[in-house]
């Protein structure tokens, strides 16, 4: 179930097994899969952490990985995951910024660690729906203030930090240049992703040193690394 480096648990949570394939299972990264959108990710996460958390058996990590869609950002590139908001809150109308939950002092949108300073970085947008080059409002990527956009991360970042785990994010960029034509427009570039993906882990884990420093300032919340998903009390 957990991938370690340097004796820290860490887990990995993705969608499907279409985004974490043979290359991932070679090289010992074995996630659990919570399922498509905002809803499935919090309901399924929450009962996969609470099933941990009787066994006392949480990860020390979690590190959200799979595809997402860009506009602009290279197509089967990948990426850490700098900042995530969510795109499907809106209650302006009632005085909150867009993207804040009314009466939550979760922020609407969260700075994320990154494991490995030198590798390439992207923010991005979660909501439930399935964002285009030429989509209608709020579905076209010119609509988006993120680099690229999911339907899983927020949520997962939300539920982590109830659980007071910190929070990596990874993503492969698998559509967004054109408009989809059909599942296999999304479809297309995941083996790709998939073995960029072990390639990543494969590199944290020939650098374990500095990972645990990384967690370890995280886990003390250390000011030269800004984590915003560890609230105390």
């Amino acid at each position: 179930m957990f991938l370690l480096i340097n004796g820290i648990k860490v887990q990995v949570i993705a969608a499907l097994a279409a985004e974490i394939g043979a290359a991932c299972e070679k090289a010992g990264v074995r996630p659990h899969f919570i399922g498509v959108g905002p809803v499935e990710a919090s309901v399924n996460l929450t009962r996969h952490f609470m099933k941990l958390q009787y066994e006392n058996n949480l990860p020390d990590v979690i590190f959200s990985a799979g595809s997402a869609g860009s506009a602009t950002l290279p197509q089967a590139e990948l990426f850490q995951i700098n900042a995530v908001s969510y795109r499907d809150m809106d209650a302006s109308a009632f005085g909150f910024p867009v993207g804040q939950t009314p009466f939550s002092d979760f922020p609407a949108r969260v700075e994320l660690p990154v494991a490995l300073p030198d590798f390439p970085c992207a923010s991005l947008s979660t909501g439930g729906a399935v964002i285009a080059k030429n989509g209608e409002k709020g579905k076209n990527f010119s609509d988006l203030t993120e680099d690229a956009a999911d339907m899983e991360s927020y949520a997962k970042a939300r539920v982590s930090a109830e659980f007071r785990i910190p929070f990596f994010g990874l993503r492969g960029i698998s559509d967004g240049a054109e408009n989809p034509d059909g599942i296999g427009t999304w479809e297309q570039y995941l083996g790709v992703i998939d073995e960029k993906i072990a390639d990543y882990f494969k590199r944290l884990q020939a650098a374990p040193d500095e990972f645990t420093k990384i967690v370890k300032a995280l886990k003390q919340n250390s000011p030269e690394i800004r984590q915003t998903l560890r609230r105390e009390g």
